[in-house]
């Protein structure tokens, strides 16, 4: 064994539980700090969801008031909106179930808080008035996304306690976890990404659990089928995850895969399809599919706005980059930039192509502890990245964001996969200076973001003043 090796199993002073809560406090104190002054509205994406959370709150209905029209009602404006057929309705194009739940929070904390949901007004020449979007967005971000995300990785320790075998592969992956993936940049503004992120690898730990360590107490299939419920309410094409994970737990125990884990992926699942109806459907026709399609997928509902003029999807003269929709590039650069490019999963966050290098060691058999985990794993994230690559009609990376938003959900459940390559790569002199590289990259995307993750990424920016790209 050579010094370089011996160096890497043993870095450290303290010990590994004290490195943990030292670093796990800190950066939940940042995180808390930071959304503390944030912009509790940061774009349209955020705003259709929390305009629908404002009417549910305030006015009991789905109808969104984002309009100079709406009066005294006027919300956040957004571009994320359609317009019902049954009754030309104006509502955010989000699925409504997270918007509904968060309503639900807003107002069991609101005879707490002691004032109604407003945003801020700004009266010319004087200083902008605070509204109390400001205390309710704090508190949503806070028990919404930042509570689920430390649990998360809590949760990603206990897996190197078992998994990780050098105390450099330790150290490195859960300090990635917590500050190397766009995940923890999307944290300070409400989105969906974010959440399914952080339930989808709660399931998947407690799925390894169940699977490989024999660990199946009713609680942990019950706790798994309701973060993999969740994870599929907020990222579609997540609905394949939890079709294996369905596969999983019956195969593992059927009784309890039956009575514990279906039961709450089930409630999920017909509460997201029961607020979808609220939202969209028309009770003349209870039963018409589009009742319960979310609304994102029904073109027709994008052509025009309320007054009958063609909506913004709708129009031909989309500006930046929303325009490619309408002009988009050859299909290779589109994959070019989605991986290595402006929006590039590996060119923003360099660390992942360490988790890559794990995963196909376990494809290939190299790592026997988890054998097998990384063939379902390849099946999600191949599939969803052909989804959103070649069949999605948007052509536009999810728009003016850091990295292809539509992926990042996968982002934690790659980096079980990230130990495994370190301890095989220990041995070599080049894995410190390397490694600690693309992990100083990765933490500097996530800096870039916190002022607002809808916004041109560092690369973006470069590639924008350099000539290569125009958008």
């Amino acid at each position: 064994m050579n010094d370089s090796h011996v160096s890497l199993t043993k870095p450290l002073t303290l010990s590994r539980n004290a490195f943990f809560w030292g670093f796990w406090w800190l950066l939940s104190a940042a995180l808390v700090g930071y959304t503390w002054n944030v912009r509790p509205v940061m774009s349209p994406n955020d705003a259709s969801r929390w305009d629908t959370v404002w009417s549910l709150v305030e006015y009991n209905t789905y109808e969104i008031f984002d309009t100079t029209a709406a009066g005294d009602k006027q919300q956040f404006l957004t571009i994320d909106k359609v317009v019902r057929r049954h009754d030309n309705k104006t509502i955010s194009s989000k699925p409504p179930l997270l918007p509904t739940v968060i309503a639900g929070f807003v107002m069991a904390v609101k005879p707490i808080v002691g004032k109604p949901f407003t945003k801020d007004q700004t009266v010319v020449g004087r200083p902008t008035i605070p509204g109390s979007i400001n205390i309710y967005a704090k508190l949503v971000l806070w028990v919404f996304q930042i509570l689920p995300f430390m649990a998360a990785v809590y949760l990603f320790r206990r897996f190197l306690d078992q998994h990780a075998r050098t105390d450099y592969a330790w150290i490195l992956s859960i300090v990635t976890m917590g500050m190397g993936t766009l995940v923890t940049g999307y944290l300070v503004t409400l989105n969906n990404h974010v959440i399914a992120a952080s339930f989808g690898f709660i399931a998947t730990y407690h799925l390894v659990r169940i699977w490989y360590d024999g660990r199946q107490e009713w609680w942990r299939f019950a706790l798994a089928g309701f973060c993999a419920g969740w994870t599929g309410a907020n990222e579609l094409p997540a609905g394949l995850f939890c079709a294996i994970a369905v596969i999983v737990v019956i195969v593992a125990n059927w009784k309890r895969g039956i009575f514990a884990f279906l039961p709450p992926l089930g409630l999920v699942t017909i509460a997201f399809f029961y607020t979808n109806y609220l939202a969209v459907g028309d009770p003349a026709k209870p039963w018409d599919v589009n009742n319960f399609t979310p609304a994102y997928m029904q073109k027709d509902l994008y052509q025009t706005d309320a007054s009958g003029q063609p909506s913004y999807w709708a129009s031909k003269d989309k500006s930046g980059i929303d325009a490619l929709n309408d002009h988009p590039e050859p299909e290779w650069l589109y994959c070019v930039h989605s991986f290595i490019g402006h929006h590039g999963l590996f060119s923003l966050s360099p660390i992942l192509l360490f988790a890559a290098w794990g995963l196909g060691r376990n494809l290939m058999g190299r790592d026997k502890t988890l054998f097998g985990f990384g063939w379902p794993v390849l099946l999600v994230s191949v599939v969803v990245s052909v989804f959103y690559l070649h069949f999605n009609d948007q052509r536009n990376y999810g728009g003016f964001c850091h990295g292809l938003r539509w992926i990042q959900w996968m982002n934690l459940v790659w980096l079980m996969f990230l130990p495994f390559a370190i301890d095989a790569l220990a041995s070599k002199r080049w894995i410190v200076p390397v490694s600690w590289g693309a992990l100083t990259i990765s933490v500097l995307s996530v800096f870039d973001t916190w002022y607002s993750p809808w916004s041109r990424a560092w690369f973006h920016r470069i590639l924008l003043f350099a000539g290569v790209i125009d958008y």
